[in-house]
């Protein structure tokens, strides 16, 4: 369900959307690579059986690249050198647990750059939030579409830390790896919610 939903998003922007808002635009390379990570994820890994271990690395890359084109998008590129910082940080943490000392824990791996991923994305929200509330634009943060993006980005964030943390110790304790799997469908399905409510509030502007 959650793959179709990840297709459906797009679609919805396509073609449901106004063609004159540019008030969601900057989530269009977002919802491109949604709409092609549930594809993938569809064809390849549910029916195929496909490895996913690779195309989960090369996802993490490009998810991480596209939330720093679209911060940067919203802020006009004005802490384009905070982006550079979190960048060396994310792209060697990346390198150094997945290349140099593949060993480590895979799903702890996945925490540590998510925890780098939700600190950036915590710190620009905040940023962006300020500069509407500087510019008296709007009169509650309800009317911007793009609040309930990120409002779905970061309760999806939070979530996923922990998760990817604790996996290890989840599956040392013996429990049951479904149960791991079905709070992560979870928070996506709550997310992917929240990009539908997105769109859906920016045609009634």
């Amino acid at each position: 369900m959650v793959n179709f939903l990840g297709i459906f998003v797009l679609i919805q922007y396509l073609f449901f959307n106004s063609a004159k808002s540019i008030a969601v635009k900057p989530m269009l390379p977002f919802l491109v690579l949604t709409a092609i990570s549930s594809l993938i994820e569809l064809i390849f890994i549910y029916f195929l059986k496909f490895d996913s271990y690779i195309w989960s690395k090369l996802y993490t890359i490009l998810e991480f690249v596209v939330f720093a084109v679209l911060f940067n998008q919203l802020l006009a590129r004005k802490f384009v050198k905070i982006t550079f910082c979190f960048s060396v940080l994310f792209f060697c943490a990346f390198f150094y647990f997945l290349l140099v000392n593949s060993n480590y824990p895979y799903l702890q791996v996945l925490g540590i750059l998510y925890s780098i991923q939700f600190l950036y994305i915590f710190l620009f929200v905040i940023l962006w939030i300020k500069e509407i509330f500087e510019k008296k634009e709007v009169e509650s943060l309800l009317d911007v579409p793009l609040f309930y993006f990120v409002s779905g980005l970061l309760i999806y964030f939070s979530g996923t830390i922990f998760l990817f943390i604790l996996g290890e110790e989840i599956l040392r304790a013996g429990l049951s790896l479904y149960y791991y799997w079905i709070v992560n469908l979870v928070l996506v399905l709550i997310f992917r919610t929240f990009l539908i409510l997105t769109i859906w509030k920016d045609r009634l502007i």
